[in-house]
């Protein structure tokens, strides 16, 4: 089994709980609204006419419907932050399976955001993971990536590139030496197409995420990138 640590998902659980955390703000926003307006009724507001009750009225059904709306796509992006924590930790069990020659680093904190995966072999071969739960299937067409015939709401393959860059500098400044850093965008739900490399990045479904890692050897192997990773 490789070395590894078990804190994939972190960063998406925590982006589900602010997400959670809003929600409960604009409820309790609806619930102080739906107070001031019962409390104008109760008290007489409505006897002022109509030039104050229509206004009154018209904001407070407004904001209803804006923190309703509110509700709503906070609670489907809270969905999506739980999709991709799963997804993560899907990743992460496949990953175990990788023999102890292999460094598994789950959920590494940047100064430019988390990396849901980095791989590193006793050989000194690097890789980076994007993890993407997305259902459905993944096509390809003029250096593109479409999900379900749609583009993706992110640019997943330069998010995949900037984080494989990542890592790469800070390979750099352990150890002094420049060293390939292999890109993978991986899918845990959706059917891709066909694997192919888009500007260097690897895209691919799980089931052919070991196989690609285990046949990958470094060009020019950096076994000390291996020990001082394991540092971190």
């Amino acid at each position: 089994m490789a070395l590894y640590n078990k804190g994939s998902g972190r960063s998406a659980n925590r982006l589900a709980d602010q997400r959670r955390f809003k929600i409960n703000l604009i409820l309790k926003g609806m619930i102080v609204v739906f107070g001031f307006f019962v409390i104008f009724v109760l008290s007489g507001g409505w006897k002022t006419g109509l030039f104050v009750i229509v206004p009154v009225g018209f904001i407070f059904i407004k904001l209803m419907k804006y923190f309703e709306s509110e509700v709503r796509a906070t609670r489907k992006r809270e969905k999506h932050a739980l999709r991709g924590a799963k997804g993560e930790d899907n990743i992460s069990d496949i990953l175990s399976n990788l023999s102890n020659d292999y460094l598994v680093l789950n959920d590494v904190e940047t100064k430019q955001g988390d990396i849901d995966h980095v791989v590193i072999s006793k050989q000194g071969a690097v890789f980076v993971i994007e993890t993407k739960a997305h259902g459905g299937k993944v096509t390809f067409e003029g250096g593109k990536i479409f999900i379900n015939g749609k583009n993706p709401e992110k640019n997943f393959i330069g998010q995949t590139l900037r984080n494989a860059y990542l890592i790469r500098d800070d390979i750099k400044e352990l150890t002094g030496k420049i060293v390939w850093v292999n890109a993978i965008l991986c899918f845990t739900n959706a059917f891709v197409d066909h694997h192919k490399a888009i500007r260097g990045v690897q895209v691919l479904n799980k089931k052919f995420l070991l196989r690609y890692i285990e046949r990958n050897k470094p060009r020019y192997p950096v076994p000390e990138i291996w020990e001082k990773m394991k540092l971190r």
